[in-house]
């Protein structure tokens, strides 16, 4: 009785060992097949959304002309693109300030932009998983929206949405543009205690495994 009872437990723990690593395989490969977003399309996406929200709230028709200003800030095209974009795709026309003598008869004044990146939460799925970490965007527009026909402030807030997802430790470089400070977020450093364990565990976890493999057989 007790020699099947071990016998169930090696089998059970071999079992386990094997779903594991075959979890592994298909985590990474999901990865390979499923592209992740940029931190830069994040942002865009998550500006777009305040850009829609603002527009909701300051109750404008497409048939409506907006003039439109922008900071003189660090990474202003980003906030640019991702304005003027979705504003376009909603059908409004737009004109840039000073671009025309006509008066326009709403004007949005785009006064701060902000957006941070940042990674926490380092884990593995797996014994032989690859490293992970939470990544989390958000992004914070100032905005006031005028009637310049009336003059009547039809909104003046900040307004802010966030992304959260997971990423591999070793991908993050693909994810962030060098060029742009505003994509880029602090990687947290490693535990000390997990690097020097981590090597042990999984040279302890396959060897246990091989010795189960060829004890079972034998049995």
């Amino acid at each position: 009785m007790l020699s099947n009872k071990l016998y169930f437990w090696k089998s059970y723990l071999l079992i386990w060992l094997s779903f594991t690593i075959s979890q592994s395989v298909v985590a990474h490969e999901n990865i390979v097949e499923q592209r992740t977003k940029t931190n830069l399309e994040i942002v865009q996406t998550l500006i777009g959304k305040i850009t829609q929200s603002v527009v909701k709230e300051s109750k404008l028709s497409t048939t409506d002309t907006i003039e439109i200003k922008f900071p003189q800030i660090t990474d202003a095209w980003i906030v640019k693109g991702a304005v003027t974009s979705m504003l376009i795709n909603l059908g409004y026309t737009l004109f840039f300030k000073n671009d025309s003598l006509t008066p326009k008869k709403y004007q949005f004044d785009i006064v701060s932009y902000e957006s941070n990146i940042q990674y926490d939460s380092m884990f593995r799925e797996s014994i032989f998983g690859e490293k992970k970490l939470k990544r989390t965007i958000s992004a914070r527009l100032t905005i006031q929206a005028t009637n310049n026909k009336t003059g009547e402030v039809l909104l003046s807030k900040s307004l802010n949405e966030h992304s959260s997802d997971t990423v591999a430790l070793d991908e993050i470089s693909k994810y962030e543009l060098a060029s742009s400070k505003s994509t880029q977020g602090e990687i947290p450093a490693e535990n000390m205690l997990d690097r020097f364990i981590e090597p042990f565990v999984i040279i302890g976890a396959t060897g246990v495994a091989v010795f189960l493999f060829f004890h079972i057989r034998t049995q």
